[in-house]
């Protein structure tokens, strides 16, 4: 993939093609990013502004390629949710934890008032 097809996935899988979208979201011209996703501008005068609108996407990416893409927003929007779902469990799962100790502590001190009789 090179820099102009780079460009081209931000803007197809995080403004949904819309370059007009992008360029606002980055603060630059359409006519700037038609020029990317041509080739004529080079994405380096660009990268720190579409990182800095697009943090997910890693400028060394942007610019040369190296790493990995960045994920589609339902991917992360994926993620958040089961990460989230997973707080949750957990928080369950130590609430359940404490209710285990607190009855093991009563079992505890019942079997040391059993001792005594």
């Amino acid at each position: 993939m090179d820099a102009k097809e780079r460009i081209r996935y931000v803007i197809d899988v995080f403004e949904g093609g819309n370059a007009k979208r992008f360029a606002d979201k980055v603060g630059i011209s359409k006519f700037a990013a038609s020029r990317m996703c041509t080739g004529r501008t080079s994405v380096r005068l660009h990268a720190a502004a579409i990182a800095a609108a697009y943090p997910f996407v890693s400028p060394a990416w942007l610019v040369s390629g190296k790493g990995e893409p960045p994920c589609p927003l339902s991917d992360l929007e994926r993620v958040e949710k089961m990460a989230e779902k997973l707080h949750k469990e957990l928080l369950k799962l130590n609430r359940r934890l404490d209710e285990v100790e607190k009855q093991h502590r009563e079992i505890l001190k019942l079997r040391k008032l059993q001792e005594k009789i």
